[in-house]
């Protein structure tokens, strides 16, 4: 009899194990970036769009798949507590074992705690939410939020940032411009005013999904960042040919004359020469490079 038991007490310990190692991952829960300020010891409704005169359950469950516009792929979108994460490929692999949580409307609407930030960030990011970043366009949404005010702060935040970005490109330098549209946001324009027309237009995108900053942010964050600049530079002497990385042999070279530049360790030469100028002789490098493209 004991052996026969064996198996079953070793699929009761694997499940709880599995268990525990979920809860475990609730310390690493953060803040996450919804667009307003969340308020912990408040419930947040949200409502269906077409309303029904029955009361009676809707089921949306726990989990659904996502359009990333950005890495051009369907993500799973799962619901659990304490992940650390909405995105399943990013969560632990003990929440595989799980079952998912029940999840839908009823009378109309489902209740969100505040404390819940998973629930929230799964709500807010679902493709039949009414402002989801992950909206199909040709499929009706389902459900919205219910409170005015907080949708109202968010359009409010979305509108300054927007505000504060386009602001930051009219009134910087376009040579410090150029590195974030090309390294940043894959502008390849050649004229000045092309790069700027652009760049506004794509700051007035909306945000691809709450795990991600949105354009206006990406810009803000990254004005006078000096790897940017260095890279934005590093890929313009190997687009104009005045240096060459030969992948075969791993090592950087001057185009005119061959001169020896640097060893290469992986088959990423801009990221790896980025790094090399922080040297004492990527320094000098760099100001070769500055002077050559200039």
């Amino acid at each position: 009899m004991a052996k026969q038991l064996q198996p079953i007490r070793k699929a009761v310990e694997q499940k709880t194990n599995s268990v525990e190692l979920a809860k475990s991952e609730n310390s690493e829960i953060t803040e996450v970036n919804l667009g307003f300020n969340i308020d912990r010891n408040k419930v947040y409704i949200f409502e269906t769009i077409k309303k029904s005169e029955i009361p009676r359950n809707e089921h949306l469950g726990a989990e659904c798949k996502a359009f990333d516009n950005i890495e051009k792929r369907y993500r799973d979108l799962r619901y659990f507590p304490t992940a650390v994460s909405i995105f399943s490929d990013e969560q632990h692999e003990s929440f595989n074992e799980l079952p998912l949580p029940a999840l839908g409307f009823y009378r109309n609407v489902l209740y969100v705690q505040g404390e819940d930030l998973r629930l929230l960030e799964y709500m807010m990011n679902h493709p039949l939410y009414e402002h989801s970043p992950f909206r199909v366009a040709n499929k009706p949404a389902f459900f919205t939020l219910a409170d005015k005010e907080v949708q109202e702060e968010i359009k409010s935040k979305r509108h300054a940032t927007e505000m504060k970005a386009l602001q930051l490109i009219s009134n910087t330098d376009i040579d410090e411009i150029k590195p974030i549209a090309r390294s940043i946001f894959g502008i390849t324009e050649d004229s000045d005013k092309a790069i700027i027309n652009t760049l506004n237009e794509m700051v007035k995108k909306p945000k691809v999904s709450t795990d991600k900053n949105s354009n206006a942010e990406r810009l803000i964050d990254n004005i006078g960042n000096p790897k940017i600049l260095r890279t934005f530079r590093i890929q313009t002497a190997i687009d104009k040919g005045i240096i060459a990385a030969d992948m075969n042999q791993m090592r950087v070279s001057w185009v005119d004359g061959g001169a020896y530049i640097c060893e290469l360790k992986t088959k990423d030469p801009v990221k790896e020469l980025v790094e090399f100028t922080f040297t004492e002789p990527g320094g000098k490098f760099l100001a070769q490079i500055v002077r050559k493209i200039s």
